[in-house]
Formats: C-alpha cells, sequence, structure tokens
C-alpha cells in the first residue's frame, strides 16, 4: 500500500472559540464595541470594506457549478427569488454583492462580553470536524451559531481581538463573519463533501448526478450537447469504473485549483526543520481533512441518530464521535434519550 504523505504533516494550531456569537443586521453596531486588543471602528470598516472589494459576481459561477440543487434552493428561498431566476443571474454573473445586502441579517460575530471567556482546542484533536462541517445548510443561523459555539466561526474576517503573533502555530481566532461569503464557501463544501462520500460508498448513481449537472453548464456555455465536451473530469458513464475515477479527478482538480490549496511552511523543532502545515480557517483544515480520509480509504459510517456520515475511528462506532470539550457523543446521548422516552411510552 502506498504510503499517504499528508499522514507526515503536523500542525500545532489551535481555533480560539469565543463565548457566544451574535447576528448584526450591518457593521454599525460593531463599530461601537471595545473588543481586547482591537477596537470595534476598524473591524467595522474592514468588514464593510471587504463587502465591497470582493466581487461576489466572479464568484456565481462557481455556485453555478459547485453546488447541491436543495443548496441552491435554500438560496433562492432566502433571496425570496424563483430558483429558476437565481439560476440565471449565477449563470449570466448578475447577481451583485448591492443585492444580496438588501436582506438581513448580514454579519454573525461576537460582542464585548465574548472576549471575556475564550477556550481553544487544537485542530488535530477535531475528528470529526470535517463531517460535521457538512451537516450544516446555507441560511441556516440557528445551526451555524450552535456548530461555532463549539467549534468556531469556520470562516470570516481574521483579526486579532487576542493578542497573537505570527508564526506557524499561530491559533485561528475569527470573530466576524459576512454570512454570503461564509455560505458561499459552504455551499461549496457540501457539494466536494457529497462527491467524496459518495466515492467512498461507490455510490455511482449519486456520482452520475452530481457530475452531469458540470455537464449540463459547460454543454449551456459552449452551446453545444454533452457527448461534444471534452473536460479534465470527462463521463464514460457507461462503466461505474470510469465514474468514480472521474469523480476522484474532479475532487483532485478542485483541490489543486482551489485558492484553499495547502500551505507548507518550514519550522524549527528539537533541533531539526520540519514541515508544518498551516490553516488560517475551518473549511482549510475540512478540506485537508477530506482528502487524507481520501488517501487513507477511511472507513465511513452513518449515525445511528442523525443519519450523517462520520469517520470510523474504531469498529464498534456507531454514531457520531464526541465533539471538541465533550467526553460522550451528542448523537449517542440524544438516543438514547430518544430510546428512554419509547420505553415509557410502551410501558
Amino acid at each position: 500500500m502506498r504510503k499517504n504523505f499528508l499522514n507526515d504533516f503536523k500542525t500545532k494550531q489551535e481555533v480560539v472559540v469565543f463565548d457566544g456569537y451574535h447576528i448584526y443586521k450591518d457593521a454599525t453596531k460593531i463599530k461601537g464595541l471595545s473588543l481586547g486588543n482591537n477596537n470595534g471602528e476598524m473591524i467595522g470598516r474592514l468588514l464593510e470594506k471587504r463587502g465591497i472589494e470582493k466581487d461576489f459576481k466572479e464568484l456565481s459561477l462557481d455556485l453555478t457549478f459547485n453546488s447541491l440543487r436543495s443548496d441552491l434552493e435554500l438560496w433562492a428561498n432566502y433571496l425570496e427569488l424563483p430558483l429558476e431566476e437565481l439560476e440565471v443571474k449565477l449563470f449570466d454573473r448578475t447577481l451583485s454583492y448591492e443585492e444580496l445586502i438588501t436582506k438581513d441579517p448580514l454579519i454573525i460575530g461576537i460582542n464585548e462580553k465574548s472576549t471575556s471567556q475564550t477556550k481553544n482546542y487544537k485542530f488535530e484533536t477535531a475528528k470529526s470536524l470535517y463531517t460535521e462541517l457538512a451537516k450544516l445548510t446555507p441560511f441556516d443561523f440557528k445551526s451555524l451559531i450552535k456548530f461555532s459555539k463549539v467549534f468556531g466561526l469556520p470562516y470570516g474576517l481574521q483579526e486579532d481581538i487576542l493578542e497573537q503573533h505570527s508564526s506557524p502555530d499561530i491559533n485561528v481566532q475569527i470573530p466576524f463573519t459576512d454570512i454570503y461569503y461564509l455560505f458561499y464557501e459552504l455551499t461549496i463544501y457540501r457539494y466536494y463533501f457529497s462527491l467524496f462520500e459518495a466515492i467512498i460508498f461507490e455510490d455511482t448513481n449519486k456520482i452520475k448526478s452530481l457530475l452531469e449537472r458540470h455537464h449540463n453548464i459547460i454543454a449551456q456555455m459552449s452551446n453545444t450537447t454533452i457527448d461534444n465536451i471534452t473536460t479534465a473530469f470527462s463521463i464514460a458513464i457507461e462503466h461505474d469504473d470510469s465514474l468514480i475515477y472521474s469523480a476522484k479527478e474532479l475532487l483532485t482538480e478542485h483541490f489543486h485549483n482551489n485558492h484553499r490549496a495547502l500551505q507548507i511552511l518550514p519550522d524549527f523543532e528539537d533541533g531539526k526543520i520540519i514541515p508544518k502545515i498551516f490553516f488560517k480557517d475551518l473549511f482549510e483544515y475540512a478540506y485537508f481533512q477530506m482528502l487524507n480520509a481520501l488517501m487513507n480509504n477511511s472507513e465511513l459510517r452513518k449515525c445511528e441518530y442523525c443519519n450523517h456520515v462520520f469517520e470510523v475511528d474504531f469498529e464498534g462506532r456507531r454514531f457520531c464521535p464526541p465533539l471538541p470539550f465533550r467526553k460522550r457523543s451528542s448523537c449517542e446521548m440524544a438516543y438514547n434519550r430518544m430510546k428512554k422516552k419509547q420505553k415509557k411510552g410502551d410501558s
């Protein structure tokens, strides 16, 4: 068996989880906050500037190619647009950031009390991060905040609220996020996680459905038929092996071309120069975990409570693993409570 080189890379990075996250309609209230080593005025201006500088039109086509139809429906529902109209806007790159911010809320982040008590966890202890992240859905604010209270905000403004110094071991601390860019990242992530899941389970029907969406859009862009299109992930739909090959090729292409390419930095430890991986946010680490699981041919299993997949770390595991700061699986405890209620109802 060929050795997975990713197993040799380590990180000492930790993630800062703040004590509470809140919804803001705009950056106005943030500007008045006093936040540790920084002030809300500067952070508020950075959030406003970020929204203007990043052109959402350039991201629109990514959503067209790399999204589950069910997730696009959530975008359409939130923006109060017919799905067909949203798809046209994304395809034509006419969905502007200015159009998006007419909806509330705009920002999720901390307040002054949130910095008074923080907790850290090491990336390497968050083995279930990449599968838990895939459970989130666009515009489900309640689940996002619940997730963030455990793992921290998955993406957003990396700002020095707590005193940090730049190094390969710098903590990941994300106090604020613009919801549209976060849910854009989540939508793309969920598409590739679904592809990854289908590869692991060798679900060729699901792979075919996911990849055909790419081909239909390419055909539309090329004003030609799918049969005439040649791409790096071309599909030979009559062979299951070819489907899995094409899915792996597309997933690898995403890792290779995506702006979340692995950042390898040298570090000096115990008299030796060693390579370490540096991550800017939770999506980067989740993609790393996904790639590592694929290369290790890791076993996935569906949780008996929530029915989402998790990576099996020992043979007898039936539920999603414990989350950071917890000793027992939340799904296992919820399952046991459900069974107790059922027994009481039957008696």
